[in-house]
């Protein structure tokens, strides 16, 4: 686990990495047809267990930088662009309103489309007729 630690004049203060990955998660939740991606198993422990916030985010912390990797899932129909973009907007407020480091980069990875939500199924001729 490794640790960004900033030094006030009564102390120290300690970010962890498993913090920052944390806030971008949950910042990855905000963004309509997001999903971090995981793997099955790791859905249903985090469906179990309530955590998981920080799967699918990869990060490299320096001094009082951060650099970070998002791995994620898209709804099928978004603009894969404009999310990802949101997404970075979200993920970076997030993290330098929170914690005061400067984020560097956010490479978005988008790992797959998520066809889970069927579409609406259309009355057919026959079926109005009976």
């Amino acid at each position: 686990m490794s640790e960004n630690t900033t030094y006030t004049e009564t102390g120290a203060v300690k970010i962890s990495d498993e913090v920052v990955q944390t806030i971008a998660g949950m910042a990855a939740r905000e963004v309509k047809g997001v999903a971090l991606a995981t793997s099955i198993a790791d859905g249903l422990v985090e469906k179990i267990v309530k955590k998981g916030f920080s799967k699918g985010v990869k990060i490299d912390m320096a001094e009082k930088e951060v650099s970070l990797d998002v791995h994620i899932l898209v709804d099928y129909g978004v603009k894969i662009q404009a999310v990802s973009a949101e997404l970075q907007d979200i993920i970076k407020r997030n993290i330098e309103t929170m914690t005061d480091l400067i984020v560097n980069t956010i490479n978005v990875y988008v790992d797959g489309i998520n066809f889970s939500k069927e579409p609406k199924k259309t009355a057919s001729v026959e079926d109005t007729e009976e």
